[in-house]
């Protein structure tokens, strides 16, 4: 479908962009998708099951399984022929921009514009960039899994004539949360499941899986440094503006009026201050690494399996949503921060946890003594972004639970890392995880029959663990 779009005027100050993202931010929680699991099936019927489904035996059964999680899209579980799949319908910010860039793209091919600057004609919307990554990432050489685009049904063979098609995806008029602006057009995805269990349903995992996952982030931040280099549009999509961006942790400040205890707003505030004083008045941020990240490598994105009894690996990565271009020491504060809130971090091994994906991370994908330095500060940002927002949109949304899994607990963890004697750049605590961090970055040997390098010498309890041994620890220290 086609559908005539007023393109936005460009945008031309930093300023702005962040007003007008910010502005896409709340308006994702408008447009959210409201598709019921009869709709959901509807669409999977007409989108990607051959034509007189529910008449023929011969042809694939399909139904809708359950609803998952999501903050902004809607996904469901859904079985076509005893096979699992993924039905995502995608909010109405990102359908919009999906659209008007095939109408733009389309426009460029009538007019024949070959030869002509057409930069902005041919930009590349988020939506077809996640079908770049999801077939980049197949790639063996990598050893990732993450899901792949199915389809839709009878679709023509690719041809030059057809640089705006893509189908992967349909669109549908569908519901969204606000009533005044449905119905509206939404795009839908099929994808293959990625098998396994993620590991945020895992009751109890070690710090192996949590080295194992630092690794596996590595070798796909390798992967996307790679697409970067070789899809300039898949990169010029990444660099669109992301609230979740750890760059832009600043502009959360709009939404800590929101915040009702006087303690969590002082707490987002003083990271803030922090950010803005050591990264970016100092100039440091400027030295950072820049690449396509994941951005969201968390427990509810890292799907574990242990089907060689080896015990628990990870077998895959999902949800691509808050994909970006941006510092790549932000891909593994990301995946530090919400180490903390996994269940081995939970059990008194926070520090440990977090420890334990820098290992594997930088093992594979070694981190610049620049970007080591910040670490502390940059899992402190994402905390206090997780939090906030998480608290936002809760008040707009109260009926979703998905929302409170890391607000609660973030809120816990930021105390820690950063609140009490930890606050700014003084203080014990922050003393202590800053050498941990660079601990968890000495070189290490893998050893044989391992995957993975060691981390017996990271398993330390969080200070709030009774530790009969502490006094024997520090002699053992100074004597070594």
């Amino acid at each position: 479908q086609q559908c005539n779009l007023e393109l936005a005027r460009s945008q031309k100050t930093h300023t702005h962009i962040n007003t007008m993202s910010n502005e896409d931010e709340a308006r994702r929680k408008l447009l959210k998708p409201k598709v019921t699991a009869e709709e959901a099936l509807s669409i999977l019927i007409d989108c990607y099951i051959p034509d007189g489904f529910g008449t023929n035996p011969e042809l694939p059964r399909c139904e809708v399984v359950q609803q998952l999680d999501s903050y902004d899209d809607i996904n469901y579980l859904v079985n076509i022929d005893g096979q699992k799949a993924l039905l995502k319908i995608h909010n109405g910010v990102e359908s919009e921009k999906f659209i008007a860039a095939h109408v733009r793209k389309r426009a460029r091919l009538d007019n024949d514009a070959a030869g002509a600057n057409n930069d902005a004609a041919s930009r590349t919307s988020i939506i077809d960039m996640h079908t770049a990554i999801y077939e980049y990432l197949a790639d063996p050489k990598y050893n990732l899994t993450t899901g792949r685009s199915i389809p839709v049904k009878n679709s023509p063979p690719p041809s030059n004539d057809d640089d705006d098609r893509d189908d992967s995806v349909c669109i549908r008029d569908l519901s969204v949360i606000s009533e005044e602006h449905s119905p509206m057009q939404l795009v839908v995805r099929l994808q293959t499941w990625v098998h396994g269990s993620p590991l945020s349903d895992v009751k109890w995992c070690s710090i192996e899986t949590l080295v194992d996952a630092g690794c596996y982030l590595g070798r796909m931040s390798h992967a996307l440094d790679d697409l970067a280099a070789s899809d300039k549009d898949v990169l010029e999509a990444s660099k669109n503006y992301h609230a979740w961006d750890g760059r832009h942790v600043v502009d959360i400040e709009p939404y800590i009026s929101h915040l009702d205890d006087n303690y969590q707003r002082n707490l987002v505030t003083s990271i803030i201050d922090s950010f803005k004083k050591e990264i970016i008045d100092s100039g440091e941020g400027d030295k950072f690494r820049m690449s396509i990240n994941h951005a969201d490598f968390n427990d509810a994105n890292i799907i574990v399996g242990n089907e060689d009894g080896a015990g628990i690996k990870v077998t895959g990565v999902i949800d691509f949503g808050d994909t970006v271009y941006s510092w790549k020491v932000l891909d593994v504060a990301v995946a530090m921060t919400y180490a903390l809130i996994s269940s081995y971090g939970k059990s008194g091994r926070s520090i440990s946890a977090a420890c334990a994906i820098l290992r594997g991370f930088h093992h594979v994908y070694p981190l610049t003594s620049q970007e080591r330095k910040h670490l502390r500060l940059l899992v402190a940002c994402r905390l206090a972004t997780s939090a906030t927002f998480g608290n936002y949109t809760y008040k707009l949304n109260p009926g979703n639970k998905y929302l409170l899994l890391h607000s609660k607990p973030a809120w816990e963890a930021l105390d820690f890392v950063w609140g009490c004697d930890g606050r700014g750049a003084g203080g014990t605590t922050a003393a202590v995880i800053e050498n941990a961090f660079e601990m968890a970055c000495a070189a290490i040997t893998v050893q044989d029959g391992s995957s993975i390098p060691s981390c017996v010498d990271l398993s330390f309890p969080d200070p709030t663990i009774p530790d009969p041994f502490s006094a024997s620890r520090v002699e053992c220290g100074k004597q070594t």
